[in-house]
């Protein structure tokens, strides 16, 4: 849960004076994505419980759905398990969802999109490491422009895309095609490449995915990429990383799942990656996910992504897991 998601109570004198001892009339917590949130009288616990004690240590307990990402979660469980820290499996259904009126533990979740949006709504610290805004491809290409792949595009709302079809297929078709994703973090539908007569309200996902002919929607032309590589970063360093497709070969079909890769393409990849790091002046969550690419003669960042609700592939759990859980407690403990 983040604290400037909640909505204020009705509050009694007593209850202003029971948070003005907690937390002091003035104090500022640090919220994922690099916002903050002042204390004021008019935000209370609710009822009369007193807040949790969170001067006493403890371990994340995390919080997996398994689900989403099928066969490749197990790494990330037994990770979590060899460092001491327990590990609940959980669906839509679990009890654990259900709201919480005061933090009792320190938790962590990592699932899909939807159990985030969930737990977000509940009392968890911190929960979901994903501030979804921050994901938006129209708002972190002001701090990326120099190096995404797709860097000459156009952005229109599904409605407009669908009416100037004709012109953006004129304007960016590759062979015919044009590549197409959602503005959106959260995905209403999939990116991929369209041909003309491909191109409809369907293929965006209105009607299935979402209701929303505003959806902002970005077409560009098509581009050829070597290899794609998933990096967990953190602080401005790769934490692990991982190639999850060369050529045309996904992980996936990979023998145990690792895509053979030289070191040089190893190296290359994360020096890339701790570059453009160095040069953002801003990062969307304090660990996130930044996919990066080898395009022709180049290295570029095809787009970023919450860490709680993106597949691992075959990125070395251990260090994740050390990194995602001292930043847990960090902000559990001192806010």
């Amino acid at each position: 849960m983040y604290l400037k998601d909640m909505k204020p109570y009705a509050c009694s004198e007593d209850n202003i004076q029971e948070n003005q001892q907690a937390f002091g009339k003035n104090q500022s917590l640090l919220i994922f994505g690099l916002k903050k949130l002042q204390i004021t009288p008019t935000l209370c616990s609710r009822g009369k419980k007193k807040p949790f004690n969170r001067k006493i240590k403890m371990l994340p307990k995390w919080y997996i759905e398994p689900a989403p990402f099928e066969g490749d979660i197990q790494p990330l469980i037994d990770a979590v398990k060899n460092q001491g820290m327990a590990v609940e499996l959980i669906d839509d259904k679990s009890d654990v969802l259900k709201h919480r009126d005061e933090p009792e533990e320190c938790s962590l979740f990592y699932g899909s999109l939807n159990l985030m949006k969930i737990s977000k709504a509940n009392y968890w610290l911190p929960g979901a490491i994903c501030t979804l805004e921050n994901f938006k491809y129209s708002y972190y290409v002001q701090y990326l422009a120099n190096f995404l792949l797709n860097n000459k595009y156009v952005m229109l709302p599904l409605s407009e895309i669908i009416r100037l079809k004709d012109f953006i297929f004129d304007i960016l078709a590759v062979d015919g095609e044009i590549f197409i994703r959602p503005d959106n973090g959260d995905k209403p539908f999939s990116a991929g490449l369209a041909t003309r007569d491909q191109l409809d309200e369907s293929f965006l996902g209105y009607g299935f995915y979402h209701e929303s002919k505003s959806l902002m929607v970005l077409a560009a032309s098509p581009q050829i990429i070597n290899s794609e590589w998933r990096m967990i970063v953190s602080d401005k360093k790769v934490v692990s990383s991982c190639c999850y497709k060369k050529d045309k070969t996904l992980y996936c079909d990979a023998p145990n799942g690792i895509i053979k890769t030289s070191e040089k393409e190893i190296l290359d990849a994360i020096a890339f990656t701790e570059n453009v790091l160095q040069s953002m002046t801003w990062e969307p969550d304090p660990i996130f996910v930044i996919d990066v690419c080898s395009a022709g003669n180049r290295w570029r960042v095809v787009e970023i992504n919450a860490f709680s609700t993106s597949c691992l592939y075959n990125c070395k759990t251990k260090l994740i897991v050390e990194k995602a859980s001292e930043i847990a407690m960090n902000y559990f403990h001192n806010g």
